[in-house]
């Protein structure tokens, strides 16, 4: 058997710091602080560590009476496992997203995020690309996108446990709306997140910080387009005339945006020039080869399609599969397949061979023929 030791007062200052965090930001409980520094051979009881709070000036995550044994069941949920499992007919589930603790403000910062509970991490910038990629290939492969958005949903279902009064990124919200939304049927549990969503983050207004409201407002519209109301997310941000209070990256989300909901609509005329307004911010700004100017790239490349020039498809093409290049966070764990692919059609529509057998061998693993299942 170990032998435990009470820690001296130099090690308190040490651990503090850890502790701290697991309580606040982590979402561990006292109980499993305790275990925890058990099995590291110290000697430490919940009422010792109770001390250290009050002498550290650590402020208790909610109030005893509302999670007491007598507590009625209409009574606030603040627990993000609890909320999960909270059955979604009831009326309560509601009320228990909503509430869910601020524990995980840091998040938003954070690259990864251990969740509540749990030793594993999430690579927070690799689970919005997958979400986002995973959506977007529907059109080539639904099997592969099922079982992509399969391998995720765990944690996304973790992220949106903890995060319900975080202020999030606006990419993260996206990824997690469209990640949601593109695999559901209608049900009371999908209709009940979306209410959810839309109370927490879209129709939040910041008054202290504009341009975050702005960015809000952008992703929330782009949301809509995403779940098959285009019309209304132009008419939303038409509405609102933000480019007197934005600039730089936020008045190219504004127009990659408003474009990408024409084109949703399939109002192609309408969609291209904001698609080129927006490319040209991006440029202003010194971020040609972004994320988002891939993005606008592609829907841009989309528009000329729709309207049969297949010169201009061609150039916004090779525009987005140079910008996705050039992007190292991207690179690293995702593919540009839907750009792939959509290039080699055009090359094959033009008859340009050279260019075919150059993507094919630059990008071989998507041309790769995927074996037939045994019937």
């Amino acid at each position: 058997m170990t032998t435990r030791r009470k820690p001296t007062q130099a090690e308190w200052d040490g651990l503090q710091p850890e502790i701290v965090r697991q309580y606040t930001t982590e979402g561990r409980t006292v109980r499993w602080i305790v275990e925890d520094l058990n099995n590291r051979g110290l000697a430490i009881t919940k009422k010792m560590l109770w001390d250290r709070f009050r002498m550290w000036r650590v402020p208790r995550k909610y109030n005893a009476k509302q999670v007491g044994n007598s507590r009625p069941a209409s009574a606030l949920v603040i627990s993000p496992q609890r909320a999960m499992t909270t059955s979604p007919e009831r009326q309560s589930f509601f009320t228990a997203m909503t509430n869910v603790g601020d524990w995980f403000r840091s998040i938003v910062e954070a690259e990864t995020w251990r969740p509540w509970a749990s030793e594993r991490r999430i690579d927070m910038q690799r689970l919005v690309s997958r979400a986002h990629m995973a959506i977007d290939s529907e059109s080539y492969d639904t099997k592969a996108r099922l079982h992509e958005l399969h391998g995720i949903e765990d944690q996304s279902r973790e992220l949106v446990a903890g995060t319900s009064n975080a202020k999030m990124h606006p990419r993260v919200l996206t990824a997690l709306m469209r990640l949601w939304i593109a695999d559901w049927q209608t049900t009371p549990w999908k209709e009940q997140m979306l209410k959810v969503f839309q109370k927490r983050w879209i129709d939040r207004v910041i008054d202290e910080d504009a341009d975050f409201a702005v960015r809000d407002q952008i992703y929330g519209t782009r949301v809509l387009a995403s779940i098959g109301r285009p019309g209304k997310a132009a008419e939303l941000l038409q509405q609102t005339d933000v480019r007197r209070e934005v600039t730089g990256h936020t008045l190219a989300d504004f127009y990659s945006t408003r474009g990408y909901a024409y084109l949703q609509d399939k109002h192609f005329q309408e969609a291209i020039p904001d698609l080129q307004t927006a490319i040209k911010t991006f440029q202003g700004i010194g971020e040609e080869d972004s994320e988002g100017a891939e993005y606008a790239h592609f829907c841009l490349a989309m528009c000329y399609e729709g309207i049969g020039e297949v010169g201009s498809q061609e150039y916004h093409l090779k525009a987005a599969l140079c910008a996705w290049e050039s992007n190292a966070v991207l690179q690293k764990n995702q593919g540009a397949i839907k750009i792939v692919l959509d290039l080699h059609r055009v090359y094959e529509e033009q008859g340009k061979q050279k260019e075919m057998q150059q993507l094919k061998e630059r990008y071989h693993s998507y041309f790769e023929e995927v074996p037939a299942e045994p019937s």
